[in-house]
């Protein structure tokens, strides 16, 4: 049964902030300002110093020196998942939520997030996004996708969403603008090392989760950064997004969700098609096998679509293609 909202005037449960922090002297004031001003007060702010080599620590341990609500720890260089596992260790709260450090909250993030949660009994809440250079009015941009609430209660359902809908993928798949119930911290364990961290425990977490819950607020704000790795296209970043998408199939494969796999394949496809040319000789020399087995899971699945499994059968034989193609096409 759901909470009621009342209980959130008397602020009984206890927020966990995680805020991995790595040479973000820039921004790091606004970030922890947006998080300690929030209307609900009841915070744990974990602070993760994740080997800062600017004045990021410094800072840091300003703040926690005049709010007692902060804490701030120090650990050599792991990367974000690494610095997130880390804060992940020190979470004490009945909810948690993560923040990127050179990013920010509005000031009633906490408070609507929480009351959605409860008021819908959901494993976690995820609000959408406003995204620009500054965190000002004219700086912003709304990302809203969805005008109401969503809830979803089986995990197909979500991923199905997440391969059919572009729009919902640039806010669903994230860590970050989420408020999740303590009791599934455990699902997300980073892969260290790894970039796209956030969509690679989406077949971890996501999955195991029953009640997930899509707000049409923006209550985010991602900063654009020209040289996040995120923003570059190349090698590594190509590599790791179809690799993360291969295991995704991969996952639901096992478990026999015909049409989701449809979607994943013919995603698959389209990835490595808009990205072959930013691609190395030896990069394609890994993409072109994961293409070809790619294109034979969308021809042999009966849940694609016909003109998807004849555009790729063309590809493959052009002559018996062609004749599927009108065959079809005059049907």
């Amino acid at each position: 049964m759901a909470e009621n909202k009342t209980t959130l005037l008397d602020e009984k449960y206890l927020v966990s902030v995680v805020v991995p922090c790595y040479n973000v002297e820039k921004y790091i004031d606004e970030c922890i300002g947006s998080i300690v001003n929030q209307t609900y007060r009841n915070l744990q702010v974990i602070l993760i110093d994740d080997g800062s080599t600017d004045r990021t620590g410094e800072l840091c341990k300003v703040w926690a020196e005049k709010d007692s609500r902060i804490e701030y720890y120090y650990q050599e260089n792991k990367g974000l998942s690494g610095a997130r596992n880390t804060g992940n260790t020190k979470v004490k709260g009945d909810f948690f939520t993560y923040v990127d450090s050179d990013d920010a909250l509005t000031e009633n993030f906490v408070e609507v997030m929480l009351e959605k949660l409860l008021e819908y009994d959901a494993d976690f809440s995820c609000c959408q996004y406003l995204r620009g250079l500054a965190f000002t009015p004219e700086g912003v941009r709304y990302q809203k996708v969805i005008d109401e609430d969503i809830l979803i209660t089986e995990p197909v359902q979500y991923f199905e969403r997440l391969y059919s809908d572009s729009n919902f993928v640039g806010f669903a798949i994230k860590a970050t603008q989420k408020m999740c119930r303590r009791s599934i911290l455990d699902l997300f364990d980073f892969p260290v090392g790894k970039i796209n961290e956030d969509a690679r425990i989406a077949t971890t977490a996501y999955t195991k989760c029953k009640r997930m819950l899509f707000i049409p607020d923006c209550l985010y704000f991602y900063r654009d950064n020209p040289v996040s790795i995120m923003n570059t296209v190349n090698d590594k970043l190509i590599l790791s997004e179809t690799e993360w998408k291969v295991q995704h199939y991969e996952y639901w494969e096992n478990l026999g969700q015909k049409q989701l796999l449809a979607l994943i394949s013919r995603e698959i496809c389209y990835y490595i098609n808009a990205h072959w040319k930013f691609a190395s000789d030896a990069a394609r020399q890994i993409l072109m096998p994961i293409y070809k087995k790619a294109r034979r899971w969308t021809i042999f699945n009966g849940k694609s679509r016909l003109r998807t499994r004849v555009k790729n059968i063309v590809m493959i034989h052009p002559v018996m293609g062609k004749w599927l193609f009108f065959k079809s096409f005059w049907k």
